[in-house]
């Protein structure tokens, strides 16, 4: 029975006296919108985040209501970011409105964005909720920038016991009524992780390198115009303990004769270099943004955007594989306010991104095509909002319009499209405390997968197929109730998933990997149960509940062991000088061979090399599998916040209190991983938590 069930039993218990109070007017988060009259599902603050997560905006994402971050890759380190169940794909990154962060540098980009330069985060579970969006095929998430409406200079300092530190700071300065600035950066270095002490590092050495600028003038109180530039650096490196970078690919394969007894769990004893696992990444943006107000019924607001991302790969499979990905992104809106229940929005906007790889070995030695694509997107969009007063009914509807077409060089092969794309969220007042909408709309994205699914690691090569653009029909049905001490929301949502776009690993056949449009449809269910209670003026809880239905057909075509059940408890305790913070996260057990190559992982690998052995010269067979049915474990994180003088804030944390990790059921990521008529190396059996328990000491200080 699913560890979720007597927990919404009781929830169920618990709730049904908040359905027939009518005393407290719903929030204004429920039913806020912003500037562009999109109405945000929920809205996050960086001072709601863990603040020791805060650094790595992916972690700090994945302890929001329907958001999870999973490790792609035990030795790059690469992340995917997901909503509600869905392949991390397709949920699309917006800075200041603009779709900067493509799913491609996604693997690592997230995390190079300082937390301290966001404003707020708005996430929309459903296309519906993205209304005029682009993309948005499992929803968006959205940051926003800092205005500068106030000077502020912040400075922190984090260390932890294992030597891991960060630094970071951010300089607001409102130098007139009409001119202001920002500069904010950040620095990080985290060592690996080898709890089982074996050579192999379970998490790679991470360094980050942040840096945001941002002048914002405002000539009148009716316009606003800012530019912002931001350079990341970042670098990865995994593998061995003891391994040196080089600058070439390793020089030759581990094999089982470099393990104690063949075993993945058993300390490497091969040469260092050959499990030796390096990512370069080096990225810049720059945007502009402009509003103007031009009376009291008509506003515009447009952005214009470029981002290039960089990045430089030595694999330990044995080969490099460098990309350079240009993006280039505007858009063009205007609002009218007819009157006070009728708003009008239309606008147009367009995307462009180029993509270009380079291998030495991969193109120079083995001659596969490279993985190039060229990809256009324009779009025209309506939208509007309609309240009726009288009948308590908001309705927003947007209709889109887009134009794109996909293109890959090297093989020959486009995918154009045209795409009609409604959108409806109406929304019911039933009473003044309880509310509930009901959401419809498309979802599409462009087919860009080959980066994504083999992230550079294609070893015979790739063939593509895609004839078809990536779209999903959804429904969403959303209950919220509040009462003066409780506030309860529950949503379910539904995709059904056309034309899912994967690769077909053909290795066993030593053939490419063939990247097509599956033939059928996947439905995708979420359901959240989402509750705060305000126990006193300083005290608040809050219990989340997902559970999220995948069928098989789906997980198998996805590459990563998704979140399917989760259960999040939050406890915060607050006065004047002190705050207490507690979050215990529960994540359901799952099959794990439900998904992609799990079932083909193996500890040990048998060989038939003995001439008395009668299965002399038959191929290597997979022994011991992987754990192919994941448990049932919580994480707690616990966290202690103090101004012991004016100004200055000192934190102390635990993070991962019960120490869980993987390894606490001797099941590392590491694994031998089927290839055709051999095993190969990998890193990718994962499922729980990596880094275990870490004790943090922060000092932050604000002048």
């Amino acid at each position: 029975m699913s560890f979720l069930y007597p927990w919404v039993a009781v929830s169920i218990v618990l709730f049904p006296v908040t359905l027939i109070s009518e005393t407290i007017t719903l929030p204004e988060l429920s039913v806020k919108e912003n500037q562009e009259g999109r109405r945000a599902h929920y809205q996050i603050h960086p001072r709601q985040l863990n603040p020791i997560e805060t650094s790595h905006l992916s972690n700090a994402l994945a302890q929001q209501k329907g958001i999870a971050s999973l490790l792609a890759c035990g030795f790059c380190g690469s992340r995917r970011t997901t909503l509600l169940g869905h392949r991390a794909e397709q949920t699309s990154f917006f800075i200041d409105g603009l779709p900067l962060m493509s799913s491609i540098v996604s693997f690592w980009g997230l995390d190079l964005v300082p937390v301290g330069a966001i404003h707020h985060i708005d996430v929309y579970w459903n296309p519906s909720q993205a209304m005029d969006l682009p993309e948005s095929l499992a929803g968006a998430v959205s940051l926003n920038t800092l205005p500068i409406d106030y000077s502020q200079n912040d400075i922190n300092l984090g260390l932890n016991h294992r030597g891991e530190y960060e630094y970071t700071w951010l300089n607001r300065e409102k130098k007139t009524d009409s001119l202001g600035w920002l500069w904010a950066g950040q620095i990080r270095q985290s060592p690996g992780w080898d709890s089982d002490d074996n050579k192999i590092w379970e998490l790679p050495v991470q360094s980050l390198a942040h840096f945001w600028t941002k002048v914002q003038w405002d000539p009148s109180r009716n316009q606003q115009h800012s530019l912002r530039y931001s350079w990341y650096f970042g670098r990865t490196q995994g593998g061995h303990n003891g391994a040196m970078a080089t600058g070439n690919p390793p020089p030759s394969l581990p094999t089982t004769s470099d393990f104690e007894g063949g075993d993945v769990r058993k300390r490497y004893l091969g040469s260092p270099q050959n499990i030796f696992d390096q990512t370069l990444l080096k990225r810049m943006e720059l945007a502009y943004t402009g509003d103007i107000r031009w009376n009291q019924y008509l506003d515009s607001y447009w952005g214009i955007g470029t981002a290039t991302h960089v990045q430089n790969s030595i694999f330990f499979h044995g080969h490099d594989y460098q990309f350079t990905d240009q993006l280039l992104t505007g858009f063009l809106k205007s609002k009218l306010k007819v009157d006070s229940s009728l708003d009008f929005i239309w606008g147009i906007d367009f995307k462009t991104e180029e993509f270009s790889s380079q291998s030495k070995v991969l193109y120079g030695q083995f001659h596969y095509p490279p993985d190039d694509f060229h990809h256009q997107q324009l779009g025209i969009c309506t939208h509007f909002k309609k309240t009726f007063q009288n009948l308590g009914l908001t309705g927003d509807f947007s209709l889109r319009f887009t134009q794109l077409k996909t293109h890959w060089p090297h093989h020959a092969r486009s995918v154009p499209a045209t795409i009609l794309i409604p959108r409806a969220v109406v929304t019911h007042q039933i009473s003044p405390n309880l509310i509930h909408s009901v959401g419809a709309g498309i979802g599409y994205r462009p087919p860009l997968i080959m980066f994504e699914s083999q992230h550079g690691t294609s070893h015979n090569g790739m063939e593509i197929a895609l004839d078809s653009l990536e779209t999903s029909y959804n429904f969403q049905y959303q209950l919220i109730s509040q009462r003066a001490n409780q506030l309860i929301e529950l949503t379910w949502n539904r995709s059904i998933l056309n034309n899912l776009s994967y690769g077909l690993d053909r290795a066993d056949d030593m053939l490419p990997t063939l990247f097509q449009n599956a033939k059928e449809n996947y439905t995708i269910d979420s359901l959240i149960l989402d509750t705060t209670w305000n126990l006193a003026e300083v005290t608040d809880v809050t219990l989340t509940i997902e559970k999220h239905i995948l069928p098989e057909s789906y997980t198998l075509k996805t590459p990563i062991a998704l979140t399917e059940e989760r259960l999040m408890l939050r406890l915060n305790y607050q006065n004047q000088h002190w705050q207490y913070r507690a979050i215990l996260s529960g994540v359901g057990p799952r099959k794990l061979s439900r998904y992609g190559r799990y079932r083909y992982y193996h500890n040990k690998i048998q060989s038939f090399d003995d001439p008395l052995d009668p299965n002399f010269g038959d191929p290597p067979v997979g022994i011991d599998p992987k754990l192919q049915e994941s448990p049932l474990f919580f994480t707690l994180d616990l966290t202690v916040v103090t101004t012991f003088w004016p100004n200055l804030e000192w934190e102390f944390a635990v993070t991962n209190v019960f120490d869980v990790t993987q390894n606490s059921w001797g099941d590392p990521p590491l694994t031998w991983h089927i290839h055709g008529n051999h095993y190969h190396l990998d890193n990718s059996h994962l499922w729980g938590p990596l880094r275990g328990r870490e004790f943090w000491s922060r000092l932050r200080y604000q002048f």
